[in-house]
């Protein structure tokens, strides 16, 4: 390949084309969530959960590079979950896959006054790959 062509995914491959899509990646701020990812088990239904995640999923919305640092189980809520982000445009590179803990839940229960978490399993982001505690 001549030196002045580039390949870009999508896009031109000139140069300039280049320096245009290295100035509209420079133009957006990059944001990561570093921490769990999980689900949440409210009465209206199943949401995703998890500060980081949740921070990276509306930063993407708002136009950011966004990207998520976490672990999942190797278990069909991991691979849902992951899916979903990826869907939302959010970088899930360094999401590992925790074979040994499964992706974790939290079922919140609702009064009048609070909502307050009844049963949480703990996410596969909490707990090391190598142990089974």
């Amino acid at each position: 390949m001549p030196p002045d062509e580039y390949t870009v995914d999508g896009g031109d491959e000139s140069i300039e084309g280049r320096r245009r899509a290295i100035e509209t990646t420079r133009s957006r701020p990059l944001v990561v969530g570093i921490g769990e990812l999980l689900w949440d088990d409210v009465p209206a239904g199943r949401r995703m959960g998890g500060a980081p995640g949740n921070f990276a999923l509306h930063a993407a919305a708002l136009g950011a590079r966004a990207a998520v640092v976490s672990a999942v189980g190797d278990d069909p809520d991991g691979e849902e979950i992951v899916g979903h982000y990826r869907a939302a445009g959010v970088d899930t590179s360094a999401v590992a896959v925790n074979p040994v803990h499964p992706t974790g839940a939290a079922r919140v229960a609702l009064d009048r006054r609070v909502a307050h978490g009844a049963e949480h399993t703990p996410p596969a982001a909490a707990k090391p790959a190598n142990t089974r505690g």
